[in-house]
C-alpha cells in the first residue's frame, strides 16, 4: 500500500509541477502581450478560447502521464489502453470495462482523486479568466 502511495504522490507532484509551470507561463504571456485598452469582443473571446485550450492540454498531459505511469507498471498492453483507461479515471467517469492487477488498482481511484482535484483548479482558472474578461468591459 505505500508503494502504491509513493507512486500516485510521485506522478500528482510531477503533475502539479507540468500545471504549475503551465499556469506561470501562461501569466508571463498575458502581461507581455495583454493591451488593457483592447476590449473587442474577439480580444476576449481569444482569451477565453486560449485558457481552454491551454487546460484541455494540460488535461490531456496529465492524463498521459498517468497512462505512461501503467505501462511502465505492466498492466496494459498498449499505451493507447493506458491512456482510455487513465482518462476514464481523472474524469471520474469510472466505467468499469477496464481494471488493473490486485497489486496496482488503487492507483485508479488516486487518479481520480488527482483529476478531481485538477478539475476544480481549472475551474478556478477559467473563472479567473472570465474575471478577467468582464473587468475590462
Amino acid at each position: 500500500m505505500i508503494a502504491l502511495i509513493a507512486i500516485a504522490l510521485t506522478v500528482l507532484a510531477i503533475n502539479l509541477a507540468l500545471l504549475s509551470a503551465s499556469m506561470v507561463g501562461f501569466g508571463h504571456w498575458l502581461a507581455l502581450h495583454e493591451q488593457p485598452h483592447q476590449r473587442s469582443m474577439l480580444a476576449r473571446l481569444r482569451l477565453i478560447y486560449g485558457v481552454l485550450v491551454l487546460l484541455l492540454l494540460a488535461t490531456l498531459a496529465q492524463v498521459g502521464i498517468w497512462a505512461a505511469v501503467f505501462c511502465l507498471l505492466g498492466e496494459f498492453a498498449d499505451y493507447a489502453t493506458a491512456f482510455y483507461f487513465s482518462a476514464v479515471n481523472f474524469a471520474t467517469l469510472g466505467y468499469g470495462d477496464m481494471t488493473m492487477g490486485a497489486q496496482w488498482r488503487m492507483l485508479g481511484p488516486l487518479e481520480a482523486i488527482n483529476g478531481s482535484l485538477m478539475l476544480g483548479l481549472f475551474a478556478s482558472v477559467l473563472f479567473a479568466a472570465l474575471q478577467r474578461v468582464l473587468q475590462r468591459r
